[in-house]
């Protein structure tokens, strides 16, 4: 249950304990009445009550709230006007601070006793209650200041253990990830509003939206859904590298480019690179004409450029009726390879030089496209490289035998990487509370896509629109319930 907010709540927003300074924040719109109580300024130096012992005593006038930010130096008085607590006052108005509400923040001496009085003196007023946990933050985003990633990102800012956790927590509540989806709501909403402009004039037979642009906007959305989605499946900040994973036909290559990589790295790199590069956790897979051979799968993790990656070297991909039903284990590879190629952020399709691309192989390109870079390996088998590359497709040659394009292909995957922010963009708890969401949206996405494509109905179209409107609502925040906001917010501590 949500608690209420338009009351005013206060609590300390600084760590407990000694230190040289302490902060007491303020929201509400009860603000300014309790400051007006709390709170004097000293006038211009020319008004003065008196002079003692050769010193001015200045005259103090209660604070007098304005509709602009300010920062001003005065006194607390606590216990008596003979024992003020010197404060310097931060104050913002409503709909210029961080809840959006009136609110104010109160620097004074880091005593712990002084600060508990503070706070005790706020609440005893009657002007203020004690915030719960994240209540500071549960208001910023009601009141459309923060979206929901952005206010689990102040939580990761707050938990983060070392700098790349911060650096994370800080590009999420920079908006690193709710704005590119909520860019996406806005040109789904605008593609929704167009189709259904159409229906109110479907007498006059008016085209709002081209088939063909309504198909480019919506594998537009899908493709950015899924890569999204891929970010944060099963990853985070602190989770281990991405994942690069070798896929393809038995027989293609791709052991043979696993061991090369792994064992030979060093050795490659010093004839293009003066940067230190090497796979750590070195192992070797089992190279053989045989198919099948590769029973499980294989990783590495490779360091290239100052960026790390895992390489999973796994089982060549086979036709379920092709292996006999009680080869268990081969069978079981193939689960193990399936697995791998689902979770993995960059794909490389391995396909031997010399030989045009079978069906399965364009599909498997169509499928995974946002995703899937094309590989010909053992082009050292070939005499004449411009007699091969048919295929309207980019790739890159290598030969895992001499080593050529290891390096072009190392340094491809980290630019795929790098463009698709996937090294530690989202913090655990958004990962956690996104995925769903936006495979939800992008299966929504997949259907409206599909039945443009077969020429259905709009209003079908329209309807599945909706629902990735929603589902990505639920992302930022436009969408939400108390049970999720609980969830959320629950786990801040008070003055946060």
């Amino acid at each position: 249950m949500l608690a209420p907010l338009d009351d005013t709540i206060t609590a300390q927003a600084s760590a407990r304990g000694g230190a040289i300074r302490g902060i007491v924040r303020i929201s509400g719109s009860h603000s300014v009445s309790a400051l007006e109580r709390l709170f004097r300024v000293p006038t211009p130096s020319d008004s003065v009550a008196g002079r003692i012992n050769d010193k001015t005593i200045p005259v103090y006038r209660p604070f007098i709230a304005g509709d602009q930010p300010q920062i001003i130096d005065g006194e607390l008085v606590l216990w008596s006007e003979e024992l003020p607590v010197p404060c310097s006052l931060y104050y913002w108005s409503e709909g210029r601070g961080f809840t959006g509400q009136t609110s104010a923040e109160l620097h004074t001496i880091g005593s712990q006793p002084i600060l508990d009085a503070i706070v005790r003196k706020l609440c005893e007023m009657g002007k203020c209650r004690l915030a719960g946990p994240g209540e500071f933050t549960l208001r910023a985003f009601l009141s459309g200041r923060i979206d929901l990633p952005q206010a689990e990102a102040v939580l990761g800012v707050i938990d983060s253990q070392n700098r790349r956790q911060l650096d994370a927590a800080l590009r999420q509540l920079a908006g690193g990830v709710g704005r590119p989806l909520a860019d996406l709501r806005e040109r789904l909403m605008e593609m929704l509003c167009r189709l259904e402009a159409e229906f109110d004039f479907a007498e006059e037979e008016i085209e709002f939206l081209n088939r063909d642009e309504l198909r480019r906007e919506l594998d537009a959305a899908l493709q950015l859904a899924e890569q999204t989605r891929r970010q944060m499946h099963e990853r985070s900040s602190t989770s281990e590298p991405p994942k690069v994973v070798l896929a393809g036909l038995p027989n293609a290559g791709k052991s043979m480019l696993f061991n090369t990589l792994t064992t030979q790295l060093e050795q490659t790199a010093n004839k293009v690179s003066s940067t230190p590069q090497h796979a750590a956790g070195r192992v070797s897979a089992i190279v053989s004409p045989v198919p099948g051979t590769t029973r499980d799968y294989l990783e590495a993790k490779i360091s290239w450029n100052e960026n790390a990656f895992l390489l999973l070297d796994t089982a060549g991909i086979e036709r379920e009726e092709t292996i006999h039903e009680n080869d268990q284990p081969r069978r079981l590879a193939q689960t193990f390879a399936r697995n791998a190629i689902e979770q993995a952020d960059i794909l490389l399709l391995c396909v031997e030089c010399g030989r045009a691309l079978l069906e399965s192989e364009n599909a498997f390109l169509e499928e995974n496209r946002s995703h899937v870079m094309l590989i010909r390996t053992k082009s050292d088998q070939l005499k004449n490289m411009e007699n091969v590359s048919t295929e309207q497709i980019p790739m890159i040659f290598t030969s895992a035998k001499s080593g050529d394009g290891l390096p072009q292909l190392l340094n491809a995957v980290v630019q795929r990487l790098q463009s698709e922010n996937v090294y530690g963009e989202v913090i655990p708890a958004t990962a956690l509370r996104c995925r769903e969401s936006l495979q939800h949206a992008a299966e929504s996405l997949r259907n409206a896509l599909e039945l443009v494509e077969s020429k259905q109905e709009e209003t079908f179209v329209a309807a599945e629109i909706r629902i990735a409107l929603e589902r990505l609502g639920e992302i930022v925040g436009a969408v939400h319930n108390d049970e999720v906001l609980d969830r959320i917010f629950s786990r801040f501590c008070i003055g946060k």
